[in-house]
């Protein structure tokens, strides 16, 4: 029996962090491929024999690659130290955030860890802080509906319902509709999940789920 000596800290420490490199370096290109190709969020989706990548892109699904199964424990793991996630709840759905700044613009991230029959489903969505704000104006409506929003806007018992798959700028038109009202010296509060961009002098919360 060959009993291995302990290694220093220090040398062990090295050790580790060299071990992780390949998956950082994974976590960091795949992020950097998905703001390249301006996708809404990224899927990594576990099969029984491999793990799916998905770009959703225009509100569209699309697969990206397939890779193996062996480093994506490690590579949830690194979703989890970057959301702020706790290791030991790892059993159950959890979500955290972060942000990267790449090409000179800011990204918010939230990341959603859902475990499943054949492993972690992994969700990161993609928000640019950067994104220019625009008035309804500007969203190429007609003058009929912009008149018909301003319409209910300006109605005190109203609701307006702006639905769709993801990535067709719902959260512009919405945040669009905020400006409008807030042009009137109005007291906003909002109830967001996520708030994908903050606005001054509005009251802006994050739903805790």
């Amino acid at each position: 029996v060959t009993v291995e000596e302990p290694r220093p800290a220090a040398v062990a420490d090295h050790a580790a962090a060299d071990s992780e490199k390949p998956i950082i370096s994974f976590v960091d290109n795949t992020l950097l491929d998905a703001i390249q190709r301006n996708a809404a969020d990224i899927h990594m989706v576990p099969k029984r024999d491999y793990v799916e990548l998905l770009f959703r892109i225009d509100g569209t699904l699309i697969p990206i690659r397939r890779f193996s199964k062996v480093l994506y424990p490690k590579i949830v793991d690194r979703l989890m130290t970057m959301g702020g996630m706790t290791p030991r709840h790892s059993h159950s759905a959890q979500e955290g955030r972060t942000s990267i700044a790449s090409e000179g613009r800011i990204f918010d991230l939230r990341i959603t860890l859902l475990p499943g029959d054949d492993g972690v489903g992994s969700l990161i969505r993609l928000l640019d802080t950067n994104t220019r704000l625009r008035p309804l104006r500007e969203l190429g409506m007609s003058s009929r509906d912009e008149f018909v929003l301003m319409e209910e806007l300006n109605k005190t018992y109203s609701m307006l319902l702006v639905t769709g798959p993801e990535g067709p700028e719902k959260a512009t038109t919405l945040y669009a509709a905020l400006l409008a009202l807030k042009a009137q010296n109005l007291r906003i509060l909002t109830l967001e999940d996520p708030v994908a961009c903050h606005l001054p002098g509005i009251d802006q919360r994050q739903l805790d789920r």
